[in-house]
């Protein structure tokens, strides 16, 4: 089970609270706390009333300026693995959660969401304090909310800290290494004259000069460098070693990626950290050895332009965290979603899951005769390749789905292209009359002649006419 605090938001009108709790209308999830709000109020009172409660608190009229917070609203994730923990034991540990964090006297609502892979709930109040309209601590946040669900789950955490922090008990042989794993890391740190001074939460680490001109003098491990030189060799030739840029919204944060460097680290524990300036391509490496917890200069392994070819593709953060959880059912359909996206670059970091099968409330698109409704409502995109081929992808679970050829989706393409469901097909002692024969199709005309007649005798209207196209001539 983990928490996650969802990047702090300036909305003043709480959308947080309207997402999470509109699943609802669809069965898909469903509001299981609400706390601290005014007794005339309850799981059943309308939504915007509810938002308007957290936004008056937040930026009410007459209040003073220390309640004019730039970005009011708290919106946090508690999710599990799978289906492990119920519902109920969710809402269990978000308000102890929340008691942890310091918000257990403030208007908060739990909402369960139960349509994706992970059970999860949401979590969402106002940062600003209901009694004296300041804002509520929030230093140090994601590391105490780390805290807060070990302590609340009962787990040991004094001998494994997160991968952050252990990183800083490495055997670094130069400061520009540990400079640069920092960077990687997002690890803030302060350059003193006499070295380098780290925090970590409540952990302070401090990297001194003198200490790295100790470790200069130490001779290298000679055997373990080749080790990893003779795994370069092979790995270079097996992996694609082109580096595509993945830089956030303003381009002023850059990282680099590619299918070699991704297998090194997940496979070998082998991490390259790049050494460069500004957003430019970098001009070194180092080598974190995560097995040995001892770091590399890279130069000593393998010249950089012998690992990674560089190119000019690039993606922003947000789209390439998407793409990484992303899962598809084939590989076709994967590289045709990239392909149209101009993204093929992408393809090692998007996973296959063919033994996917679409969730039952897919199959509801027979009750929608308004195709747009139907993907609004399923938080769904359709799209469509170059042959024609037509695929869904499900913003809930992340997931490309074939509708091509699928049994689930009889009729769905055809509803999708003309907008309308396909008309019933008309069928003479349950066989479709497509596959009747002709003469079987004139014995069915002749049976039923007397539909056609026009109630002055009985005769065929068909015969009627022929009759005086003839007399005519």
């Amino acid at each position: 089970m983990i928490a996650k605090i969802i990047a702090p938001s300036t909305d003043t009108t709480f959308q947080a609270l309207r997402y999470a709790t509109k699943k609802e209308e669809l069965g898909k999830g469903e509001l299981l706390t609400l706390k601290n709000f005014p007794e005339i109020y309850n799981k059943n009172s309308e939504v915007y009333k509810l938002r308007r409660v957290l936004a008056e608190i937040s930026v009410g009229e007459g209040l003073n300026s220390r309640r004019r917070i730039s970005k009011p609203q708290f919106h946090a994730v508690i999710s599990t693995k799978g289906k492990t923990n119920s519902k109920e034991e969710l809402a269990k540990v978000a308000e102890k959660w929340m008691e942890e964090m310091g918000y257990s006297k403030q208007p908060y609502a739990v909402v369960f969401h139960g349509d994706t892979e992970n059970n999860h709930v949401h979590i969402v109040s106002t940062r600003v304090d209901a009694q004296t309209g300041k804002k509520i601590n929030d230093s140090n946040e994601r590391f105490r909310s780390l805290n807060a669900i070990n302590k609340i789950l009962g787990r040991d955490v004094s001998n494994s800290r997160d991968k952050k922090a252990s990183v800083l008990d490495y055997d670094f042989q130069t400061k520009g290494q540990l400079k640069a794993t920092l960077d990687k890391y997002w690890i803030p740190f302060e350059e003193k004259d006499d070295g380098i001074k780290v925090k970590w939460g409540k952990e302070e680490f401090f990297f001194s000069d003198q200490d790295f001109e100790q470790k200069k003098r130490k001779k290298m491990d000679r055997k373990r460098r080749n080790q990893i030189r003779a795994i370069f060799h092979k790995y270079r030739k097996l992996k694609n070693t082109d580096v595509f840029r993945v830089v956030n919204k303003d381009k002023t944060k850059v990282s680099f990626k590619s299918e070699f460097l991704k297998d090194m680290e997940k496979d070998l524990g082998l991490e390259v950290v790049f050494h460069k300036k500004d957003t430019k391509n970098p001009f070194g490496y180092s080598l974190i050895d995560h097995k040995n917890k001892k770091v590399y200069k890279g130069s000593e392994i393998m010249k950089l332009k012998n690992i990674c070819n560089f190119t000019n593709n690039e993606v922003s953060h947000k789209f390439f965290d998407i793409l990484e959880k992303m899962k598809a059912q084939n590989n076709y359909i994967k590289n045709s979603y990239l392909e149209k996206m101009d993204l093929e670059f992408m393809g090692e970091f998007v996973k296959t899951s063919p033994n996917f099968k679409p969730k039952e409330h897919l199959k509801n698109w027979k009750n929608y005769e308004n195709r747009e409704k139907y993907l609004k409502d399923y938080n769904l995109e359709f799209h469509q390749d170059k042959k024609g081929n037509n695929y869904l992808y499900d913003r809930s679970s992340n997931t490309l789905l074939d509708t091509t050829y699928s049994k689930d989706f009889k009729g769905f393409n055809e509803w999708m292209k003309k907008g309308k469901h396909r008309s019933p097909e008309i069928q003479f002692e349950e066989v479709p009359i497509n596959n009747l024969n002709n003469t079987h199709i004139a014995k069915i005309i002749k049976d039923f002649s007397y539909l056609l007649s026009d109630g002055s005798g009985g005769e065929d209207l068909a015969r009627k006419r022929k009759r005086k196209k003839k007399r005519k001539r």
